[in-house]
């Protein structure tokens, strides 16, 4: 990461790989948001499984990590679980009310932290899937369950 001292981890996109594989395996079909300043600092591989999958989030200067907006606005919007080690701290702040509710609610039921254990990927919970009443016209049509993965 930018900043970070000499010999400190780098961004590993086998990691990345291993957990859209994961969620495959799971049949969601994985979505991932990218920060312009990782991408600009850990490029995407060219060769990369899951390239077409990964949005970058272009900059803004008034806010300095909105990718995280982005995901948790996609997350509302397919009724899908979210993957990352952020704690989204301070973001009750920065949304509308209805969006802070939203993501307390996320942030308790359908947050995945994770690990990586021998290269694995191991989400911190099993695979959570959003109950949609009959009469709820946000459930997903196609049946299947959107993941946002925070690369």
């Amino acid at each position: 990461h930018y900043g970070s001292p000499p010999g400190a981890p780098r961004f590993a996109w086998d990691q990345v790989a291993a957990a859209f594989a994961f969620y495959e395996r799971k049949g969601c079909d994985a979505v991932g948001f990218l920060s312009h300043h990782t991408d600009r600092r850990n490029p995407r591989p060219p060769a990369f499984s899951h390239l077409s999958r990964i949005t970058v989030v272009n900059s803004n200067d008034r806010e300095r990590d909105n990718d995280d907006r982005f995901l948790l606005q996609f997350c509302k919007e397919h009724q899908c679980s979210f993957v990352s080690n952020d704690n989204f701290r301070g973001w009750e702040e920065r949304l509308a009310a209805e969006d802070a509710a939203f993501l307390q609610r996320c942030r308790n039921d359908f947050h995945v932290n994770y690990v990586f254990v021998d290269g694995g990927f191991v989400p911190d919970r099993p695979h959570v899937v959003w109950s949609a009443n009959e009469d709820d016209d946000d459930a997903d049509a196609d049946g299947l369950e959107a993941m946002s993965v925070k690369a």
